[in-house]
């Protein structure tokens, strides 16, 4: 049978933490790689590498927003095992806003959802390269408009949401790094989750019945949330060789919920 084996593969995931991230890392380790975990909560990362088998999980505690946390991580996986073979940029967040948004409102959504994981990655781009089978994978996102409660704000709601527009930054980005790191056997590649039950998706719609209401709302044929497993799975098959021949590409994890074909 075949499966996914990423036996001897060193990989980095941000937002470790919690959610996406944190599935991906356990699914990883699963699959025999060891995780460098990247998230800001010091205490969840601790958590997490005491809970998988010994030296599997190394947490690293970095704010990527911060200016320096990109060259911090490369430093980090330089000098504990000097090489790199996967990333995936999981960290990022919904952000609802009002149509009267601020700058400082789009600008938190640029740079968490875009900046943040586009800098990590040209920091860690020469052990990627030199991997010889190096995978770039980010966890992005519709870009089609749905109503949900403004961010920080319940009482309101909105159909903007400005992440949409960082992960299509995100999209356009992605393709166009592809098609500069083919020829290094290198694959760039987005999964881009549809409505996947994380901590913040289950602040907003905290009972099954909002969440029934929310699935009906939006006619997600799946019938249901999403789990953040189910996503990580999806990136492990881009992290392994089965998915050497795929680059370039956005890959929905979304029980149907996006309703245009191409």
């Amino acid at each position: 049978m075949i499966g996914i084996d990423l036996t001897d593969r060193v990989a980095v995931v941000t937002g470790a933490s919690a959610g996406i991230g944190r599935a991906t890392c356990t699914v990883l380790v699963e699959a025999g790689a060891k995780v460098f975990a990247v998230a800001r909560r010091a205490d969840a990362l601790d958590e997490l590498a005491a809970s998988s088998p010994s030296g599997a999980v190394v947490p690293v505690a970095a704010d990527l927003t911060a200016a320096d946390a990109a060259a911090s991580v490369a430093r980090a996986v330089e000098a504990t095992t000097g090489r790199l073979d996967i990333l995936v940029n999981a960290a990022g967040g919904s952000r609802t806003v009002a149509v009267d948004a601020d700058d400082a409102a789009w600008d938190e959504a640029m740079e968490l959802n875009f900046s943040a994981g586009r800098r990590l990655t040209q920091a860690l781009l020469p052990l990627l390269r030199s991997s010889g089978r190096g995978r770039v994978i980010t966890v992005s996102g519709s870009s089609e408009p749905a109503t949900n409660p403004v961010f920080g704000d319940p009482s309101r709601a909105s159909a903007l949401n400005a992440s949409n527009s960082a992960k299509a930054a995100v999209h356009a980005w992605s393709k166009g790094l592809s098609r500069e790191v083919g020829r290094d056997a290198m694959t760039v590649n987005c999964v881009a989750p549809g409505t996947v039950l994380t901590e913040q998706l289950a602040k907003i719609f905290p009972t099954d019945a909002d969440r029934e209401r929310h699935v009906a709302d939006l006619a997600i044929p799946a019938g249901r949330f999403g789990t953040p497993v189910e996503v990580a799975h999806t990136v492990a098959f881009l992290a392994s060789d089965l998915a050497r021949y795929i680059t370039g590409e956005i890959i929905h994890v979304d029980g149907g919920k996006r309703r245009f074909a191409f």
